[in-house]
């Protein structure tokens, strides 16, 4: 007997295997979780040996530190380079959770082009539709801090946040065809470009800060610390006068 058409009913053990098989997949390449590479931290080896530990980079150690110590304190540059930096890094962020959006889509279309029996082509789009729920989900909550965001000048942040909505409106439609997504990965492709020539903006202003803070005139110390420095200076003057005097009875 065959069976009726309509939807089929799909095995939710069956489902909820392969959304966790599918969650533990993409865990292995996310530096945000805790089995990142399995969770070991280790160098990948190289030719069959281990990187040496004197060559994990072409830097000493006292410029690595260096640069560490100056990059962790960005409040030295004041409350403006912070929150434009916090900023910029959002919009990376955002830029790397763009790149995502389209592969479940893709999928999805790869997968009704491959003929398989509905039952097994209803568990494949579910969970595919739950990757990109979850990306669109991200998008949502990146562009919600974007338009709270003060670092991002009015006309900036407005094409950005006219374009995510773009993104967004159009992630979840059902695409039937190639060149209906084409179209619309064209749209997610102009919206990313548009999000990094935002980030490249505030990286130029970030630079400007920063200059300006290192080429500002030090400031003066106090009386009290000139004080003590010209006295400093005066002893030192007058050791050299005494080393200088010699005994004249000395030279008989």
């Amino acid at each position: 007997m065959e069976p009726k058409d309509g939807p089929q009913q799909v095995n939710p053990q069956l489902l909820q295997d392969i959304l966790e098989s599918e969650e533990q997949f993409h865990n292995q390449f996310d530096r945000n979780s805790a089995t990142f590479h399995g969770g070991d931290p280790t160098a990948v080896p190289i030719g069959g040996e281990r990187v040496p530990e004197s060559m994990p980079t072409v830097y000493d150690k006292a410029y690595i530190e260096k640069v560490s110590a100056a990059s962790s304190d960005i409040t030295q540059y004041g409350p403006e380079y912070v929150d434009i930096h916090e900023t910029r890094e959002l919009l990376l962020e955002l830029k790397k959770t763009l790149a995502k959006l389209c592969i479940p889509i893709e999928a999805k279309l790869r997968i009704k082009g491959k003929h398989y029996d509905k039952e097994k082509e209803e568990v494949l789009l579910v969970v595919e539709q739950e990757q990109l729920k979850k990306v669109h989900k991200e998008i949502e909550v990146e562009t919600e801090k974007i338009a709270k965001s003060k670092s991002i000048d009015f006309d900036t942040r407005k094409k950005l946040l006219n374009d995510l909505k773009l993104v967004c409106d159009g992630a979840l439609k059902d695409y039937q065809t190639k060149e209906d997504f084409t179209t619309y990965s064209f749209t997610v492709k102009n919206c990313s470009s548009k999000v990094f020539a935002a980030a490249t903006k505030l990286m130029e202003a970030m630079k400007k800060i920063k200059r300006a803070k290192e080429n500002a005139p030090k400031t003066v110390g106090t009386k009290e610390e000139s004080k003590e420095e010209s006295n400093a200076g005066t002893e030192k003057k007058s050791e050299g006068k005494f080393e200088e005097f010699k005994d004249p009875s000395k030279d008989f």
